[in-house]
C-alpha cells in the first residue's frame, strides 16, 4: 500500500495518493513515514495547514528524518509563519550543513522577517561556500534594495550577471533602475534581454514601453503594448496608455476603443472618460462626448473646462439651451478669458495609477506599487487550480445519475438502499450521493423510458410494489418532476412508514421543490415541513449519519449555523470519515470567522478525498 502511494504521488496523482497514505496511517498509526508522504501530496495541493499537521505528526513520531523538517518549513513559508519556518531550517542544517536549498529558503526567510543583518550574514557564508550561485547574488540585491540602497543592489546585480548572463529577472531590473534615472536607451537594451530570456513576462513589455516612447519610437511604444495585451488581455495599463498613444498619433477610433475597455472595467476611471470625451468630440460623435462631460462634471462639478467643452459639443447637435446653461454656469464661475482648449500635444511625463488630478489627463499610467524583486518562490498544484463555488455541499439523495468515483469510496451507505440494488428490478444501480453528474438529452429520454416501463409493471400489480414506486419516484426526481416524485414516495411511506430511504429521499426533493418554488415567487423558503421529515427519519434510525448531514445542509440554508454545527458534529461522530460533512462544517466555521476550525475541517475534507476542499483551502489563503 505504502508503494502504490509512492507510485502515485511520483505520477502527481496526488488526492489518490493521500488516499493509500490514508489506509496505511490507519493499520500503522505508529509509522512517521506515511505521515510525510502525505504531507508532501498536500503540499502540491497547497493545503499547507494540512501538510504542516502531517509534518508534525511524522516528526512526533520520528524527530530525525531531516526533510520532514524542509517540507515543514516551506509549509510555513506558504502560510507567512517565517520565524517558525527559520526554526525548521535550523534543526535541519544542523544535520545537512552544505543544502543549498535550506540555506537559501531560509535567507529568504530573513528577508521577509526583516532581519537584513543575518540576511547578509548568511549570504556571505553562500557565497564563500558557492561562489558561483548567481541566485545567492540576486538576494544579496535584494538586501540592498529593501535596505533603500539602490547603489548598492544594483553592484550586486551586475556582479549577478558577471556570474550569469541568463538571468531575466537581472536584466529586468537593472531595466527598471535604469528607466527610472531617465537612462532610457539602456533601458531599454537591459529590458530587451529580459524578454529574450522570458518572451511571455508582460510586465517586462510595459516597461520597455515606456523606455521607447521617451526614446520617440512610438512603433516599437504601439508594438510592445500590443504584446503585453496579448499575454495579458485584461491588463489596465497597457490598454489605457495604447488608448494615449493611439490619440497622440491621430489613430483615435481605435483609441475610444481601448478607453471603451478600461471604462467598462473601472466604471468610475475620471481621466479614461476625460480622455473619451475629447476623442468622441473630435471624431462627431457630440452625443457620446456630452455624455462623457456630463460624468466628468459630476464628479468635478469646479472643472471648468468641462463646460466649455459640453457647451460646444451641445451647440453642434442644436441644443442651444443646454450650452447656454453650460455658459451662464461659466459666467458664474468668473471664467478667466485665458483659459482655453487643452492641447493633448505630447505626454510630459508619468502619473501613478491612483492618481486622479484632471491636468494628467494625458499622461502615460504606472501601477501605484513599482518593487525591485530579484527572486521568485511561487509554488504551483495541480487538482486545485480547478474553480470551485464557494458553497456548501448539497443534501445527499437517492439517483441514477451519479459519478463514478475512483478516488474514494461513497461517503453515504445505507442497507436500504443496497437492498433495493440487490433485487435488480431495473438493471441500474441507484446511489445515495450529494454530487450528481449532469444529464443530456438521451439520458432525459432514458429517464423518461424507464417511467413508462415501471408505470406500466405499477399498473399490473394488485397492491403496488414499494421498491418499484421508489425507483420510479428517483426517476422522477432525475427529471425534476418532484411533485410527482413526492406522490409516490408518499405512497410507499404510507405501506410502510418505516422505510428510511423514502423518508430521506422525500426529505431531500422537498427541500429542493421549496427551494425552487420560493426562488421563482421571490419569498423566503419555508423549511418546516423538510425539518419535520428529517426529525421524523432520525427518530426512525438515530444513528444514521448521513440524515444528520442532511438537517445540516437544512440549518445552514436557514442561516442557522449553531444547529448546522452540531448536525454536521453528530454526522462526523457517527462516521470519523464522512468528508462531506467536514466540508460543510468547514465552511459554516468560515461563515462564522472561526476560520482556524474551518481550515482544519476543510484539510480533513481534502484527506479523505474531496478535492474540492483543496481548492476552497488556495481560495481562502489568497483572500486572507
Amino acid at each position: 500500500m505504502m508503494r502504490m502511494g509512492r507510485n502515485s504521488l511520483f505520477y502527481a496523482e496526488y488526492v489518490l495518493s493521500i488516499r493509500y497514505f490514508n489506509q496505511v496511517i490507519a493499520a500503522k498509526p505508529f509509522l512517521s513515514e506515511p505521515y510525510y508522504y502525505r504531507a508532501v501530496a498536500k503540499f502540491y495541493l497547497e493545503d499547507y495547514w494540512g501538510a504542516e499537521a502531517d509534518c508534525s505528526a511524522s516528526i512526533e513520531r520520528n524527530p530525525f528524518i531531516t526533510n520532514v523538517y524542509q517540507l515543514r518549513g516551506l509549509c510555513r513559508i506558504k502560510l507567512g509563519r517565517f520565524a517558525d519556518a527559520v526554526a525548521d531550517y535550523d534543526r535541519a542544517l544542523e544535520d545537512e550543513p552544505d543544502d543549498q536549498a535550506m540555506w537559501y529558503n531560509r535567507v529568504l526567510c530573513r528577508l521577509e522577517l526583516k532581519d537584513y543583518d543575518q540576511a547578509d550574514a548568511d549570504l556571505d557564508e553562500m557565497m564563500r561556500k558557492w561562489p558561483n550561485q548567481a541566485k545567492n547574488y540576486g538576494v544579496k540585491a535584494q538586501v540592498a534594495f529593501e535596505r533603500k540602497d539602490t547603489a548598492d543592489g544594483e553592484r550586486w546585480l551586475d556582479r549577478l550577471l558577471a556570474v550569469d548572463r541568463r538571468d531575466p529577472s537581472a536584466w529586468a531590473n537593472k531595466g527598471l533602475l535604469t528607466l527610472r534615472r531617465g537612462e532610457y536607451e539602456l533601458a531599454d537594451s537591459c529590458l530587451a534581454e529580459a524578454i529574450a530570456l522570458e518572451p511571455n513576462n508582460a510586465v517586462n513589455y510595459l516597461n520597455r514601453a515606456l523606455a521607447r516612447y521617451n526614446l520617440n519610437r512610438f512603433s516599437g511604444t504601439l508594438a510592445d503594448y500590443d504584446r503585453a495585451i496579448e499575454l495579458v488581455p485584461g491588463s489596465f495599463i497597457a490598454h489605457y496608455n495604447r488608448g494615449l498613444l493611439r490619440a497622440q498619433v491621430g489613430d483615435d477610433n481605435r483609441a475610444i476603443q481601448d478607453f471603451d475597455f478600461v471604462i467598462e472595467r473601472e466604471p468610475d476611471n475620471i481621466l479614461a472618460i476625460y480622455n473619451r470625451a475629447i476623442l468622441r468630440e473630435k471624431t462627431g460623435d457630440f452625443r457620446g462626448a456630452i455624455r462623457d462631460y456630463s460624468r466628468l462634471l459630476k464628479s468635478y462639478p469646479h472643472f471648468a473646462y468641462g463646460y466649455v467643452a459640453r457647451a460646444r459639443c451641445r451647440r453642434r447637435i442644436g441644443d442651444t439651451s443646454g450650452a447656454t446653461a453650460d455658459e451662464r454656469r461659466l459666467l458664474v464661475m468668473q471664467l478667466d478669458e485665458s483659459f482655453g482648449r487643452p492641447r493633448r500635444g505630447g505626454i510630459k511625463k508619468v502619473r501613478k495609477r491612483s492618481d486622479e488630478n484632471l491636468d494628467d489627463y494625458n499622461s502615460l499610467v504606472v501601477e501605484d506599487k513599482d518593487t525591485l524583486r530579484v527572486y521568485d518562490d511561487e509554488y504551483r498544484g495541480e487538482v486545485q487550480n480547478k474553480h470551485v463555488e464557494n458553497d456548501c455541499l448539497p443534501l445527499f439523495a437517492l439517483t441514477f445519475n451519479f459519478k463514478p468515483d475512483d478516488v474514494r469510496a461513497m461517503g453515504a451507505y445505507m442497507p436500504e438502499v443496497e437492498r433495493l440494488n440487490n433485487r435488480r428490478l431495473i438493471g441500474r444501480r441507484v446511489a445515495l450521493t450529494s454530487d450528481e453528474g449532469s444529464v443530456d438529452e438521451d439520458g432525459m429520454k432514458d429517464y423518461f423510458s424507464l417511467i413508462d416501463r415501471l408505470s406500466e409493471q405499477l399498473g399490473k400489480e394488485a397492491t403496488p410494489s414499494p421498491d418499484r414506486l421508489v425507483l420510479r419516484a428517483v426517476a422522477y426526481y432525475s427529471v425534476r418532476n418532484f411533485e410527482a416524485a413526492l406522490e409516490d414516495l408518499d405512497r410507499v411511506l404510507a405501506l410502510d412508514s418505516t422505510r428510511l430511504d423514502a423518508m430521506l429521499q422525500s426529505a431531500s426533493i422537498r427541500f429542493r421543490e421549496v427551494q425552487a418554488e420560493a426562488s421563482a415567487a421571490g419569498v423566503v423558503p419555508d423549511y418546516t415541513a423538510v425539518l419535520d421529515k428529517l426529525d421524523a427519519a432520525i427518530r426512525r434510525s438515530p444513528d444514521n449519519p448521513v440524515l444528520y448531514y442532511n438537517r445540516g445542509c437544512v440549518w445552514t440554508a436557514m442561516k442557522n449555523y449553531q444547529r448546522a454545527l452540531a448536525d454536521y458534529g453528530e454526522a462526523v461522530r457517527l462516521n470519523p470519515s464522512f468528508a462531506e460533512a467536514y466540508f460543510n462544517r468547514g465552511m459554516v466555521y468560515i461563515y462564522t470567522h472561526s476560520d482556524e476550525k474551518g481550515r482544519n475541517d476543510l484539510s480533513k475534507a481534502g484527506e479523505l478525498g474531496l478535492y474540492q476542499a483543496y481548492s476552497l483551502l488556495k481560495q481562502h489563503r489568497k483572500e486572507e
